[in-house]
């Protein structure tokens, strides 16, 4: 004799369909969820936060990466893949990225910034008193971002 539970067994396997207990019961999954083995752009771009303040830079771009290939106009990754390339010497690959997150977001403080400091490691300091002032315009003098490309251009002219 089939019982119910054989029933449903046999139809969801015929038409693909796994089986899940739900509160003991058998439930029906369609399967089309989506994987919790899929991690989200903004977990991994979590993750690379972390990595970089662990100053692991490949492993932060590795991550940034994999957030740009889900969403190519993520002007905070960009930025921050630039970072990663910059702290790594990198300084062409690292200005590609300053430029294409301020192509999506012209007023991104963090890329303005990073993009000045990149410009004082070239030693080009009058290119980042431009983005200094590009900065103050911005978000005037009191910002954390023109404060501190203010200080590492100043350092700069004194040789600190």
């Amino acid at each position: 004799m089939v019982t119910p539970d054989r029933l449903v067994l046999a139809c969801a396997l015929a038409l693909g369909i796994s089986l899940a207990p739900a509160g003991g019961a058998l439930a029906l999954s369609s399967g089309s969820s989506s994987s919790s083995s899929t991690t989200s752009a903004q977990d991994l771009y979590e993750d690379a936060e972390e990595a970089v303040e662990d100053g692991d830079y490949p492993t932060a771009i590795g991550l940034l990466k994999k957030v740009i290939a889900k969403d190519d106009a993520d002007a905070d990754a960009l930025n921050l893949l630039g970072f990663s390339y910059r702290k790594l010497g990198e300084l062409a690959v690292a200005f590609d990225y300053y430029q294409r997150a301020l192509t999506i977001d012209p007023d991104h403080r963090g890329a303005n910034e990073y993009l000045g400091e990149l410009y004082l490691r070239m030693g080009n300091v009058a290119a980042a008193e431009g983005q200094l002032e590009t900065l103050l315009a911005l978000c005037g003098s009191n910002c954390e971002e023109s404060e501190a490309l203010k200080q590492s251009i100043a350092a700069e002219k004194t040789g600190d």
